[in-house]
């Protein structure tokens, strides 16, 4: 059967009354089969229900960061956090007037 781009996803999720995630497959992409070794080398057994592929993994299996690289244009839209920014005046005529922030070295 093949599946749609839109068809193909991992869902996992985790209640706070659980230490477990909650992984539902319904893709075969790296990420699939790699969660799919991971139950497998726990020994954790794997259900088949309405195309999906459902089994729980231990809390510390899986491990949440954000993005590995940030390109240029990423960082042109960021906006630097207020307490990365340290306060100066500028050394101008108009010192007393003009105020501006810049980030620390």
């Amino acid at each position: 059967m093949k599946l749609t781009r839109e068809e193909r996803e991992i869902i996992i999720t985790k209640t706070d009354a659980e230490d477990v995630w909650h992984v539902s497959l319904r893709s075969q992409n790296k990420y699939a089969r790699k969660l799919l070794e991971i139950a497998s080398e726990l020994g954790i057994t794997t259900v088949l229900n309405g195309g999906y592929t459902e089994f729980d993994l231990p809390f510390e299996c899986i491990n949440l960061s954000g993005p590995r690289r940030v390109t240029a244009k990423q960082m042109a839209n960021l906006r630097p956090h207020p307490e990365n920014l340290r306060y100066r005046r500028d050394l101008s005529v108009n010192s007393r007037q003009k105020r501006s922030y810049e980030e620390p070295p």
